[in-house]
């Protein structure tokens, strides 16, 4: 019995046994011993009796989640061993010879020294990859390397360098082409994406002209943008949304996304701030053509297009030599607002922003000084732009060579007049006008334009001025002939019925104020380059008649020379000869104004830098009035300053005028000022009370823009005469007022002048004005001592 309990415990230690070993070789992934397999193991199993309860007190069973360990003979656990590795360590490797120096070094691996089954050592980083070969003799340098390319930054993966701010271009302003670097990247190199702002996904642009069109949509949600149709098309700029920015693509040589890199002979040393982007391969340039160009995006606003200058972009066969006369700045001149918002009434009712103000040949305000056949259009043809109606009117092609235009004028006045001319009486009226013409030019060789006015007034209390009506007649009809080159600017000769602009207007002007604007008759010869202009000219001033066609004025004869250099941006200096023949007779007053013969030689230097504004003009007077000998002098001196980064944009001005006169106008030397054809109103007050005869005038003028379309101006003059015993002139230089003995004293009195301009629309603009003078002792004791006041409403339209 013994013995078969002891053989019975063999066999079940045994059977433990290799169970055990069954189950290590399964979890180890290691072979069964040899010979032995699950199914020859043929010993019975005695059954497992049951395991007894959870004890946790006790320290022999096992405890909660803790893993199952193998039963020993005695019942208790016993610990688990590591096991031995299962293959032979591997052989340490023979040491190898040593390479001689001259062989090439190969990068090796060092051994690995081998882990234990189920132990891990940490990784430990590689050392440098060591040269393959030995290095290369220097390249001797070629007779002319190339210039490599600037590097370009690679931002980390998933982030964007935002795109440096470029300066919106002007239309009109010349820029000179960059150097083009010869090796550019070509088409065959890859994609360049743009990205608009950081946060946004990257946008792909292709500068491959042969690829398929492209199109930009910086947002899921914004309308795309299409992107250079096809290769000849004209280059188009990207704009991710209407208010945003225009990001430019693919302009060429004379536009670079980011600053062009100095051109030397040397190779450029890195940049502390290198552009966000790189070059883009330009597309051909479009030839020469009149055919419309092609139509762009219309969610883009068109002020918010970046033109392609005139340089790079001919207008046409005919236009490149014509000429456009240089529009002068007058005195105590505005500086418009500038940057994004409203410019004009319509703009901000219908809350569409502007980047800046939008093209326009017409300026933003009622008056217009220069004349409608120096209004400039060109900016209509320029690639990309949509021009509306009425400025399709003004570039219309007939054929190849011939171009026609059309456009004009219609205001209306409400005019409010206490004291008016000093006559003690109250004068309201209204004014009407309206203006149309036609241009047509020949290539730039030959131009004819005809504009016709008529004007009318209704209800005045006193008898209607000679410049208050006109019902029907021609303003301007003339022809232009280009006669010459001159280093390398044309040389016109100008014919026939035509408006005088010269410089400030202070002497020669076709006065917009009047409802009639005054015209001349004659021969008008011009050169208009660069920087310089030279003006010669010979006219008869034209008379209105309301019952016949307007005739000149035999018994007058103008003419003169001026000379406008424009020696940097904004600033100008002008020199001029004027002669006058005026053999009428006219006694005014007690005064006699003519026959007179005058020689006026006068400069005049104006501009603004840095914000601070200037204007001098001086002028000398000699000639013979009757039988008496001329000297009369001119000169008015204005300094000003414009805090473009103020609130409403504000520009001051201090001004002092003066004008001589005569004590004794009537014996020995006539010393009165004569202003031949002057634009009084706008430099000595809106009453037209006072010329520039015989006065000292100090005025102060504030512009003020409380929105960017509406522009604020207020004066205040101090006027004083220059001489007692002569008299106080009118802006039509007829005598008014006067004291012979001098014993009314000298002070005129004060001025205020308020105006404020209301830029509807492109096209309309409405003024309101009051001006009042308070009568000093001069004209309290020449006559009645009211101080004539106005007010006045107009509303002006021009297409």
């Amino acid at each position: 019995m013994f013995r078969s309990l002891y053989g019975n415990f063999l066999v079940t230690i045994a059977s433990a046994a290799l169970l055990t070993s069954a189950i290590i070789a399964q979890e180890l992934m290691l072979p069964m011993p040899v010979g032995v397999e699950e199914h020859q193991v043929q010993f019975p199993t005695p059954p497992i009796p049951p395991r007894p309860s959870f004890a946790p007190n006790m320290p022999n069973f096992p405890q909660p989640n803790e893993p199952l360990r193998p039963f020993t003979p005695s019942g208790q656990f016993a610990p688990l061993q590591p096991l031995a590795p299962l293959t032979p360590p591997i052989p340490p490797r023979p040491p190898q010879a040593p390479l001689p120096p001259s062989a090439p070094k190969f990068h090796s691996v060092p051994p690995t020294p081998l882990v234990p089954p189920g132990q891990f050592e940490r990784l430990q980083p590689l050392a440098p990859l060591e040269k393959l070969t030995p290095p290369l003799p220097p390249i001797p340098p070629l007779p002319n390397p190339p210039r490599p390319l600037p590097e370009v930054p690679v931002s980390p993966p998933g982030q964007f360098e935002p795109l440096k701010k470029i300066k919106p271009f002007d239309p009109f302003e010349q820029l000179t082409p960059p150097k083009i670097f010869p090796d550019l990247p070509k088409p065959e190199d890859p994609p360049v994406f743009v990205n608009p702002k950081p946060k946004d996904p990257p946008v792909f642009v292709n500068p491959r002209p042969k690829d398929p069109p492209v199109f930009v949509n910086p947002k899921p949600k914004d309308p795309p943008v299409f992107v250079n149709p096809k290769p000849k098309d004209p280059p188009v700029f990207v704009n991710p949304k209407p208010k945003d920015p225009p990001i430019p693509i693919k302009l060429g040589p004379d536009l670079l996304i980011g600053p062009a890199p100095k051109v030397t002979g040397e190779t450029p040393e890195p940049k502390k701030t290198p552009d966000p982007l790189p070059m883009i391969d330009p597309p051909p340039l479009p030839p020469k053509t009149t055919d419309k160009p092609p139509s762009i995006n219309p969610m883009i606003p068109d002020e918010q297009l970046i033109l392609v200058p005139p340089s790079l972009e001919p207008f046409g066969p005919h236009w490149p030599d014509a000429p456009r006369h240089y529009f002068p700045r007058l005195g105590n001149y505005w500086m418009p607002p500038k940057g994004p918002g409203y410019y004009s009434f319509k703009d901000r009712i219908g809350d569409e922003p502007r980047l800046k103000a939008p093209p326009s040949a017409y300026p933003p305000f009622a008056f217009m000084t220069p004349g409608f056949f120096d209004a400039d259009f060109r900016y209509v043809e320029t690639p990309g732009y949509q021009p509306d109606f009425f400025e399709k009117l003004h570039r219309i092609h007939l054929g190849e060579n011939w171009l026609f235009a059309t456009g004009g004028q219609a205001w209306a006045w409400y005019m409010n007049e206490t004291d008016s001319r000093l006559t003690g009486q109250k004068n309201v009226y209204e004014l009407a006008r309206t203006r149309v013409y036609a241009d047509l030019w020949y290539k730039d060789r030959f131009r004819i334009y005809a504009e016709f006015i008529s004007a009318f007034t209704f209800n005045q209390d006193l008898p209607p001025l000679k410049t208050d009506q006109n019902y029907a007649d021609l303003l301007n009809l003339f022809i232009d002939v280009k006669i010459c080159e001159l280093a390398g600017s044309p040389v016109y000769v100008r014919a026939g019925r035509q408006e005088l602009n010269l410089g400030s207007q202070r002497l020669v002007s076709s006065l917009d104020w009047a409802n009639t604007r005054r015209t001349f008759e004659g021969v008008r010869g011009f050169w208009l380059s660069e920087k310089l202009d030279i003006d010669v000219f010979w006219a008869q001033p034209v008379l209105v008649g309301n019952m016949r066609f307007d005739r000149a004025d035999s018994n007058q004869n103008f003419a003169g020379a001026w000379v406008t250099y424009r020696h940097a941006k904004g600033q100008a200096l002008d020199l001029y000869y004027l002669y006058l023949d005026n053999q009428n007779d006219t006694d005014t007053g007690g005064i006699d104004s003519a026959p007179v013969t005058v020689h006026t030689i006068g400069s005049r230097a104006v501009g603004d830098k840095h914000g601070f504004l200037w204007d001098f003009e001086s002028a000398f007077q000699f000639g013979a009035r009757g039988g008496q000998k001329l000297n009369a002098f001119m000169t008015t001196a204005g300094l000003g300053y414009n805090w473009s980064n103020g609130p409403m944009n504000p520009t001051f001005w201090a001004y002092y005028d003066w004008a001589s006169g005569d004590a004794n106008p009537n014996t020995g030397d006539y010393n009165t000022f004569n202003p031949l054809f002057p634009f009084e109103r706008y430099y000595l007050g809106f009453t037209d009370i006072v010329g520039r005869q015989n006065i000292r005038d100090l005025n102060f003028h504030m512009y003020l823009n409380p929105a960017k379309w509406i522009t604020l101006n207020a004066q205040y003059h101090c006027f004083r005469l220059d001489r007692a015993q002569d008299a106080l002139y009118s802006g039509a230089g007829v005598p008014e007022r006067r004291s012979p003995t001098g014993s009314a004293g000298t002070d005129v009195g004060q001025e205020v002048d308020v105006l404020v301009y209301f830029h509807m629309s492109r096209r309309s603009d409405i003024l309101l004005g009051w001006s009042k003078l308070f009568a000093g002792s001069f004209i309290a004791n020449t006559g009645n001592g009211q101080s004539p006041e106005l007010f006045y409403a107009m509303y002006n339209f021009r297409w």
